[in-house]
């Protein structure tokens, strides 16, 4: 069981360290990763917009696996592109909020019957499972 909620920002236009609270911090050649304290929860979409107008792009990403809920919030230049919210807020094992543009990862991951068992128009997820697989996509530093 566990309960993740971290920011990746690209290194694509600073190698400053952002100026964010956050609890714990990793980086690597491309993303720094600033792990939010628990109590986050939610993501904050006017700190990822602008975020991503200074460093390009930004993802926030969170995962409570006890009930297998998931976000994903991608934005880009001061945009947010994409949106992802299963089983968050209101229906557990449900998509809530699904906004804007597939990416190419959604195919591999959340297509896949491995981490994906269809049951109709439902989907359950393993979310800690797809945030694993998302950032082995993007190569997000801690995984």
């Amino acid at each position: 069981m566990g309960t993740m909620f971290t920011v990746y920002i690209s290194k694509d236009r600073s190698l400053k360290k952002p100026a964010i609270d956050f609890e714990h911090f990793e980086n690597n050649d491309k993303w720094f990763a600033c792990i939010l304290p628990k109590e986050s929860y939610d993501c904050d979409e006017s700190l990822i917009s602008r975020l991503s107008l200074d460093y390009g792009t930004v993802v926030f990403m969170g995962f409570q696996s006890t009930v297998d809920a998931f976000q994903f919030v991608f934005a880009k230049d001061g945009q947010i592109s994409r949106k992802l919210i299963y089983g968050w807020y209101q229906i557990q094992d449900e998509w809530e909020v699904v906004e804007g543009e597939a990416q190419e990862w959604e195919e591999e991951i959340l297509r896949n019957d491995e981490f994906v068992a269809e049951v109709g128009l439902n989907q359950f997820i393993d979310a800690r499972e797809v945030c694993r697989h998302i950032a082995t996509h993007f190569d997000f530093p801690g995984w």
